[in-house]
């Protein structure tokens, strides 16, 4: 990566910039192997969200070379002419997103964007909002940009930046489709834990709801009405009011109610290992931030835990 490389881009809006890339998108559409309908959902719905974060953003690698999106877009399909064909193997869909994810949230560590001079906005949150709304936003039509030295936060970053590209129609598809390996999204490769399906499946559905929950506003970090906060380093709900959120928004999502009781659903997040037990006891008292009392809350498990930080940052 240059550490020296800086300059100015003239921002163009998300359908120009998938116009720009359209040979290597209809490359990709063939070699996912999906039917017309279920690419334009699964894979296109996630394109449209990942350019409109980061429009014609150069590649700090270079410069020179065009965008980020297209080294990304070429490397997806550099990873999939890569896989080998037939079955039990890694979904070319999961291959494609994986690399997308992958090369996306490492180029952004190293960027800065700002506005031209004489603008007045903020820099660029890369997280916090995507390029083409902070530019709507802030009316800036030009940006400048430096490349910095990376922090080393990849599997953060990456999980800040699936919680916010991930369509919900591609989720939907993964979980029907995907299986385990829908976790390479989140932490890239192999997990080197074998999960099975069914608490994967849970884990998944578990994920989509509470980015719901974040993406509606009824669940924010210290904000009434308080189902979730962070003490330290650990993330705890607040039981039962969060479990009954989780419960209602995955009977949204799948038609059913995943159990019939309170008791019942946090001894099934146990078993899939969505939250951890504290010694013998699943739910621990401690004082609330914000309503300043001691409360009932379980602790989210780690890769949840950081996947609840990415939807709410």
């Amino acid at each position: 990566m240059n550490r020296e490389a800086g300059g100015r881009l003239a921002l163009v809006s998300m359908p120009e910039c998938l116009q720009r890339l359209r040979p290597e998108v209809m490359v990709l559409r063939t070699l996912v192997g999906l039917d017309h309908d279920t690419t334009e959902r699964a894979l296109v719905s996630t394109l449209e969200r990942l350019a409109d974060w980061v429009l014609n953003l150069v590649d700090p690698a270079a410069p020179e070379q065009g965008s980020l999106l297209r080294t990304a877009l070429r490397s997806a399909i550099a990873g999939l002419q890569g896989q080998p064909v037939g079955e039990g193997g890694t979904p070319p869909l999961v291959v494609v997103l994986e690399v997308l994810l992958g090369s996306v949230s490492d180029a952004l560590q190293g960027l800065s964007v700002t506005g031209a001079p004489g603008t007045g906005a903020p820099p660029w949150g890369i997280y916090s909002s995507s390029l083409a709304g902070w530019g709507r936003a802030h009316q800036c039509r030009e940006v400048d940009w430096t490349v910095h030295a990376p922090a080393d936060r990849r599997a953060v970053n990456r999980a800040l930046l699936a919680g916010r590209i991930l369509s919900g129609a591609t989720l939907a598809h993964l979980e029907q489709h995907a299986g385990a390996d829908v976790a390479r999204l989140w932490v890239g490769g192999a997990s080197s834990v074998p999960v099975p399906e069914h608490r994967s499946r849970l884990e998944q559905r578990v994920a989509q709801a509470m980015r719901r929950l974040a993406q509606r506003g009824l669940w924010q970090c210290h904000v009434p009405p308080g189902r979730v906060w962070w003490q330290g380093a650990r993330c705890y709900l607040l039981w039962p009011l969060a479990g009954q959120d989780l419960m209602k928004e995955i009977a949204v999502l799948t038609g059913a109610v995943p159990a019939d009781t309170a008791e019942q659903w946090l001894a099934q997040l146990v078993q899939a290992e969505c939250v951890v037990p504290a010694g013998q006891d699943v739910c621990v008292t401690v004082t609330h931030p914000l309503l300043q009392r001691p409360v009932t809350a379980v602790r989210l498990a780690g890769r949840l835990e950081t996947l609840l930080a990415a939807c709410l940052q």
